[in-house]
């Protein structure tokens, strides 16, 4: 199991929601900068070391594509949520 799919054990996809590496400062849609937070930065890397994650380059480059590959299954959750509301609504209305 690569470091990627292991971090959904520490951490659910919506604990994670309000979280980007670098931070995003949308006002509809903020997100904290994980890079500052020990535990995601220092601890992390710390953790890893002996699977290759030997600097904060790499950790950057990891932490990128989790929350990247969280906000894809958000998408598809989304997408499934308005696509089972739709069928429902439309088998209700005939």
């Amino acid at each position: 199991m690569d470091i990627v799919e292991c971090f959904g054990k520490f951490f659910t996809d919506e604990a994670m929601a309000p979280y980007a590496w670098n931070g995003y400062k949308n006002p509809k849609f903020p997100r904290k900068a994980m890079k500052t937070m020990d535990i995601f930065s220092y601890c992390m890397l710390e953790a890893w070391q002996r699977h290759g994650v030997t600097s904060m380059d790499i950790l950057s480059d990891i932490m990128t594509k989790v929350i990247t590959k969280i906000a894809g299954r958000r998408r598809s959750n989304n997408y499934n949520q308005r696509k089972r509301i739709q069928q429902f609504c439309d088998k209700h209305n005939e």
